[in-house]
């Protein structure tokens, strides 16, 4: 096809506007928006082709983008679960036949469906491309024109490939019922480039009033507008995984399990899997059976086995590399919220300069700007609401992980370490500095952790380290905002959007000293609770003998008494929090 933007072609352009002898940013010519699409899906199917083949990388490859593979996938978690039930068998038992926790080899009818549709639409569409780009070729081998760009012969024939990889990757990939991404990411680009030309072509037709291209265009255009939106629709509807037989067998008994890992990529998306258990709350007071079972991937047992994989130097180490790819996925989809967040008042500000310089009698183009930025401002709010729900799943996944992560290395630990008891380090020794340790919270017992100590490891301090992860965001995302926000104020007000900088700088000493004072309240605190746990822990540990012998005067003050110890120190850590 043609330009559609009918602009004058101009042969004293630069030699990096003569591909299509305009703008390289210019979104009216057809030829650039072909361009663009075009190139991003060779790319992709470049990148996809290379990464399936089996091919031996080095070893600095694999360092590099191994930590970015899934943490603990179903079935790995599904195959250790049903191990730890075969190795869990009494000696001389006959152990219970255990059905494999692979999906069934035999192929689905909905399955064989996709998979036709997939096949033959991008075959389709293929032979399409590689027709046009040989009529192309013929016509102007016969009669040359100086409208016909050689790139307008070449597009046509790369477009045809990516589709023949299309086409070829939905043929062998069969059986598998689960959505190809690789598929879902190349027909969303062609999805977003044919959307941007029907935007085009109906904004030149109201503003300009150019005429419509020939019947035939329409019709090529919107029979690959379709075949794209239709092959997205099939993909959206393939499910992220398939149950297990131990899952369809527990379901079968009146289970339930959580539909996060088989729900549909449209339902991902939306997170419609959550519907279903609202509903149910809803509808009667939720119970203990009706609260779904935890996924495969976030039950202890597998993910402690999976942890103890990435063994590093240090325990921060392997926690980091286990969790890498959620928290890049929370930075990355961070990013892009905060860039969309900033995307709404910018299109806003454009709105109001559109409608100030609008003439007494507007006419339908101003008009038409001012939509078309109240549109992309829609856009722009309903991906900013996608990036969020999306990076806090992925934070908050990364923040469970960690918490059963820590909990389990913990439980672990305590099973091995040696018995301790009534052992004092040197540093303990002295009623002056025992008295110093409770005082300001800094001393470090070195004697071995009793049971409260260890409890409030697990119950408390795993915790605290798992809401560190879940609110990373705020870390690297407050020096984004500040970025673009001063960056947009600067455009706006000049020197003077400045002026509250001075503010933070007068009071970053006061905050600094602040948080120093926070993190010795935070240590003091924690040593109180530990304490407090141990007398609890050691109470309900002698109860018997408590109350043989009638201490009960003495047990309750005690225990009231590291009570107000930590209560002390919790007052002063609510009251740094206000200041």
């Amino acid at each position: 096809m043609g330009d559609t933007s009918q602009l004058a072609l101009n042969p004293h352009l630069p030699k990096f506007e003569t591909i299509c002898r305009t703008y390289p940013l210019d979104i009216q010519s057809s030829c650039i928006r072909h361009l663009y699409a075009t190139s991003l899906a060779a790319a992709l199917v470049f990148v996809f082709t290379v990464y399936s083949f089996p091919i031996t990388h080095p070893s600095w490859f694999g360092a590099l983008f191994n930590p970015f593979k899934t943490f603990l996938t179903v079935d790995d978690a599904e195959k250790i679960i049903t191990q730890a039930k075969e190795s869990a068998v009494p000696d001389g038992a006959k152990p219970t036949p255990t059905p494999t926790s692979e999906p069934e080899p035999s192929p689905t009818y909905g399955a064989l469906w996709r998979t036709i549709i997939l096949f033959a639409f991008s075959l389709l569409e293929s032979l399409t491309w590689l027709a046009l780009g040989s009529y192309r070729a013929y016509t102007f081998s016969n009669t040359p024109s100086p409208d016909t760009l050689p790139i307008h012969i070449t597009l046509p024939f790369i477009t045809a490939l990516t589709w023949l990889y299309a086409c070829v990757k939905s043929l062998t990939r069969y059986p598998r019922p689960t959505p190809p991404y690789d598929l879902f990411t190349l027909f969303f680009v062609y999805f977003l480039a044919g959307s941007l030309d029907w935007a085009v072509l109906l904004y030149e037709k109201a503003t300009v009033g150019w005429p419509w291209p020939p019947r035939i265009v329409l019709a090529a255009m919107a029979w690959h507008w379709i075949t794209i939106l239709l092959l997205l629709t099939v993909i959206l509807g393939m499910p992220l995984g398939v149950e297990s037989v131990r899952v369809r067998n527990y379901k079968k008994v009146g289970g339930f399990v959580m539909e996060e890992d088989y729900t549909t990529l449209w339902g991902w998306i939306t997170f419609a899997w959550v519907v279903d258990l609202i509903d149910r709350g809803t509808e009667k007071d939720l119970e203990e059976n009706d609260v779904p079972e935890l996924s495969p991937s976030f039950q202890s047992k597998p993910m402690y086995e999976r942890f103890m994989e990435f063994r590093q130097l240090t325990l921060v180490h392997q926690i980091i590399r286990a969790n890498l790819l959620d928290l890049t996925l929370d930075f990355v989809l961070t990013f892009v919220s905060i860039i969309l967040s900033y995307s709404s008042p910018f299109f806003l500000k454009h709105i109001l300069v559109t409608i100030e310089s609008t003439p007494k009698t507007p006419s339908f183009q101003f008009r038409s700007r001012a939509y078309i930025y109240a549109i992309l401002m829609f856009l722009a709010s309903f991906g900013k609401a996608e990036a969020d729900v999306q990076h806090l799943w992925f934070g908050r996944r990364a923040s469970t992980r960690v918490r059963s992560e820590l909990m389990a290395t913990i439980y672990v630990k305590a099973l091995r370490r040696k018995h301790f008891s009534g052992v004092i380090g040197k540093e303990e020794e002295g009623k002056e500095k025992q008295k110093k340790i409770e005082d300001d919270g800094k001393g470090i017992n070195k004697a071995g952790a009793d049971t409260g100590r260890i409890v409030q490891l697990m119950a408390a301090d795993a915790n605290r380290i798992a809401k560190i992860f879940a609110s990373a965001y705020f870390i690297y995302s407050a020096p984004m905002e500040i970025a673009i926000a001063s960056a947009m104020l600067y455009r706006l007000l000049g020197w003077s959007a400045f002026a509250g900088f001075g503010v933070l700088v007068l009071a970053s000493p006061l905050n600094h000293l602040l948080s120093k004072r926070g993190v010795t309240i935070g240590r003091g605190l924690s040593t109180a609770r530990d304490k407090r746990m141990s007398v609890l822990n050691e109470l309900v540990g002698g109860i018997k003998f408590i109350k043989f012998f009638a201490w009960e005067p003495q047990w309750i003050k005690r225990t009231l008494d590291a009570r107000d110890y930590e209560l002390k120190w919790l007052i002063k850590d609510r009251i740094n929090s206000t200041l």
